[in-house]
């Protein structure tokens, strides 16, 4: 979380951190206060994992603003992954492909229930996966069909009958 944190404050944007272990309270009233002049982006996992498994308090605060969860997906064609303790970050590398695949907004209504969190959750956490799906799919193919070579059309004036196809170098 602290490379990336610093990666996105060099580039000037704003970060708020926190998780349901440390200063989550704090960075809900931050976030809160920020989405009345901006988007957010919040990366659903926390520490306590699992991984890739979102939390309550993302529906909280949708709840909270009245602003909408927009799930996504992303994968790429060729990546460094860096290892952490609980989650791994993915790179994309030079002159590879990235899919960015965004969902439907979730519009969540205003004072739910701890039920209706729940749900929300769920359904925010299934169509993300969806998403993730497809964009490794989206990814794989590509790889695929970047490898294999394409063929070419016989010249004009062949009189071969036999099927011939040239490979590309």
């Amino acid at each position: 979380g602290s490379y990336l944190a610093q990666s996105l404050e060099r580039l000037g944007m704003m970060t708020v951190r926190g998780s349901s272990t440390r200063g989550g309270a704090a960075a809900i009233r931050r976030m809160m206060d920020v989405t009345k002049h901006k988007h957010i982006t919040i990366t659903p996992d926390g520490p306590q994992g699992p991984r890739r498994k979102m939390k309550a308090g993302m529906v909280f605060l949708a709840s909270q603003t009245g602003r909408a969860i927009i799930p996504t997906g992303h994968s790429s064609t060729r990546c460094w992954r860096i290892q952490g303790r609980w989650t791994d970050l993915m790179v994309p590398k030079p002159f590879s492909k990235f899919y960015l695949l965004t969902g439907d907004p979730i519009h969540v209504p205003p004072d739910i229930s701890r039920e209706e969190v729940r749900y929300y959750v769920e359904r925010v956490q299934r169509a993300m996966e969806e998403l993730q799906v497809e964009a490794d799919r989206l990814a794989q193919s590509s790889v695929k069909s970047s490898t294999e070579s394409p063929t070419l059309p016989l010249p004009v004036g062949r009189t071969s009958r036999k099927q011939s196809t040239r490979r590309a170098a």
